[in-house]
């Protein structure tokens, strides 16, 4: 997974498609269907911040990495 630094914290960046790995991050994190998507995964924390895009740009990328280096994004519980 590439990682890059975006507005001072560093995001590995990856792409689901329909696949067998997708189809797995997408259950564990218990995901929808809609693509594009843009989530945030804090694995450690067992949290997740689903992003209300429907177009991802880089701006976009760069203000939630942002946002959340300020701890202004509202993550929820990665399960249930």
């Amino acid at each position: 997974m590439p990682y890059v630094l975006c507005a001072g914290v560093y995001v590995g960046l990856f792409c689901l498609q329909s696949d067998e790995i997708a189809d797995s991050i997408a259950s564990f994190a218990q995901l929808d269907d809609k693509r594009p998507l843009l989530v945030l995964l804090d694995i450690p924390e067992q949290k997740k911040y689903v992003h209300p895009a429907e177009t991802i740009t880089e701006e976009t990328i760069k203000q939630l990495a942002a946002d959340f280096k300020s701890g202004s994004v509202s993550m929820v519980p990665l399960r249930g």
